[in-house]
């Protein structure tokens, strides 16, 4: 099934304020995930998926900043 989460025109702000409290919200679940293991492995994987997202962010406000008009955003869940 797919769920339509974004669909519309956004300021390049707005989008990053939407886009950063999305990658806040998967980081602070990355972060629980640690917190909560003893498993070495697991919180590696945890450690490396959390420099990835902020990798990401980092780029996506980016190129973000460039932008001068409206942005088209959309995304979807599919479960």
């Amino acid at each position: 099934m797919n769920y339509q989460l974004i669909n519309d025109h956004f300021t390049s702000n707005e989008a990053i304020e939407i886009l950063t409290k999305l990658y806040y919200v998967k980081i602070k679940f990355y972060e629980n995930k640690i917190l909560k293991s003893s498993k070495e492995e697991e919180i590696k994987l945890c450690k490396k998926r959390i420099i990835e997202l902020q990798k990401q962010l980092f780029e996506i406000r980016l190129q973000l900043d460039m932008e001068k008009d409206k942005v088209n955003m959309n995304g979807f869940i599919q479960l």
